[in-house]
C-alpha cells in the first residue's frame, strides 16, 4: 500500500489497486476500474485543475466543517464497503 497526504485529505492506492480517499470521518473506497476511470478523467481536465490551484490560494477548512469533524464517531476500526 502506498499513502500519500494531500493537506486535508489523504489517498491509499493499494496492492490491488483500489483508491482510498480519507477525509475527516470520511473514507471512501474505489475499486481498480473506477479509480483508473478517475485518472483519466484528471488527466483530462489537468487544465482546469492546474490554473484553479495556481489562481487560488489554499483554503482552511470551514468552520462548520471542523466542528462537525470533533466527533466524528470513529471508534478507529476500518469497516470494508462491500462490491458488487
Amino acid at each position: 500500500m502506498e499513502t500519500r497526504d494531500l493537506g486535508t485529505h489523504t489517498v491509499e492506492l493499494h496492492e490491488q489497486g483500489s483508491l482510498d480517499i480519507i477525509g475527516s470521518g470520511t473514507r471512501i473506497t474505489l475499486p481498480a476500474h473506477e479509480a483508473y476511470d478517475l485518472l483519466q478523467w484528471l488527466a483530462k481536465n489537468k487544465h482546469v485543475l492546474k490554473q484553479s490551484a495556481v489562481q487560488q490560494p489554499v483554503q482552511p477548512v470551514p468552520p462548520e466543517l471542523q466542528d462537525a469533524a470533533v466527533d466524528d464517531g470513529d471508534d478507529g476500526v476500518d469497516n470494508p464497503i462491500d462490491e458488487p
